[in-house]
C-alpha cells in the first residue's frame, strides 16, 4: 500500500485558493464596516437636524408675549423680539428676557444672556414667518415682519439643514405661536 502525501504543487494551489477566499472575506468585512460608518453618519445627521428643529420649535411654542405691565418695553404684545430669515429672538418670559437662535460660529447657535451654545455644528437655520386674517384659518400668508408687525406673526417655519460625513439632511417644521394674535 502506497501512502501518498501532498505535493508541493497541491499545497501551493491550496494556499492560493485560501488566499483568494480570505481576500474576499476581508473585502466583504471592509465593505460592511464602511456601510455601517456611512449609515451611522446619516443617522447622526438626521438626528442632529431633527433635534435642533425640535429645540427651536419648542422655544417658539413656549415663548411669552412681552407685556408693558410686566416691565417689558421692547415690543409689547409680541412673543418675538426680532425675526429675520436667518435668526429669531424670542421672549422667554413677560419681563423681556430673550433667547436668540441664529447662524453663527459655522453652525446654529442659541444665545441666552450673552452665553452661546452650539446646537448643530455644520448646520444652517432658515426661517419663514406667517400671518392670517383670522385666528382659526388654515391658510397662512408668508410675510417679512418688521419691528412693528412682529406681533402679527402667528406661525414660523423652522428649516434646519445639517451637513456631516458627506451627508446633508433638512428638517422643516411649522410652529404656531401659543400666544398668536388673530388679526393682521
Amino acid at each position: 500500500m502506497k501512502h501518498r502525501g501532498i505535493t508541493t504543487i497541491e499545497l501551493l494551489v491550496a494556499a492560493v485558493l485560501a488566499s483568494v477566499v480570505m481576500g474576499g472575506l476581508f473585502q466583504a468585512m471592509v465593505s460592511m464596516r464602511n456601510s455601517f460608518s456611512r449609515v451611522s453618519g446619516i443617522t447622526q445627521t438626521v438626528v442632529a437636524a431633527s433635534d435642533t428643529a425640535n429645540t427651536i420649535a419648542g422655544a417658539i411654542r413656549r415663548s411669552s408675549s412681552c407685556r408693558l405691565t410686566s416691565g417689558c418695553n421692547v415690543n409689547p404684545g409680541s412673543a418675538i423680539a426680532e425675526g429675520t430669515p436667518l435668526q429669531i429672538v424670542l421672549f422667554t418670559d413677560t419681563r423681556g428676557n430673550v433667547v436668540k437662535y441664529s447662524n453663527e460660529l459655522g453652525g446654529i447657535v442659541s444665545t441666552v444672556a450673552g452665553k452661546q451654545n452650539v446646537l448643530a455644528e455644520d448646520g444652517e437655520l432658515r426661517l419663514k414667518y406667517f400671518r392670517a386674517s383670522k385666528y382659526n384659518v388654515s391658510e397662512l400668508q408668508e410675510f417679512t415682519p418688521t419691528f412693528a408687525t412682529l406681533k402679527n406673526v402667528i406661525a414660523v417655519e423652522v428649516s434646519i439643514s445639517v451637513s456631516r460625513h458627506g451627508v446633508t439632511d433638512s428638517h422643516p417644521t411649522i410652529v404656531r405661536l401659543r400666544n398668536s394674535p388673530y388679526i393682521m
